[in-house]
């Protein structure tokens, strides 16, 4: 059996500091059994746990074009922030990403970039 998931990701930069990421993941049929929330709120543990020195700030539940889904809001090692939100279609997993630096937080569109994002199919 075919153990390995594939990952694919697309980023734009902003600025040299700020950046809009784009990624989804195929996830094991067999992982279905495990629930949307489950799925989504383990991912989001697996994200912190395979980013070293982050920290969570929050996270929530919500929906996304009638899709579950979750915002985080964390910060990574070098002091940079991210926004973002996975989201569970069918078993491929999204991740919409906003990177940037604390002090530009203000500039930062996270809700309109995540918001545009439109699943098809």
């Amino acid at each position: 059996e075919d153990t390995t998931l594939s990952y694919e990701e697309v980023k734009s930069h902003q600025s040299s500091k700020i950046y809009y990421s784009i990624s989804y993941m195929k996830l094991p049929s067999k992982w279905k059994l495990a629930g949307a929330s489950r799925l989504l709120q383990g991912a989001l543990d697996l994200i912190v746990k395979h980013t070293p020195g982050s920290k969570m700030f929050g996270k929530s539940l919500t929906s996304h074009g009638g899709h579950k889904a979750i915002d985080f809001h964390m910060k990574q090692k070098g002091g940079e922030e991210v926004k973002g939100r996975l989201i569970l279609v069918g078993m491929t997993l999204y991740r919409l990403t906003v990177v940037y630096p604390s002090d530009v937080a203000h500039q930062i569109q996270d809700q309109e970039f995540i918001n545009s994002f439109e699943v098809n199919g």
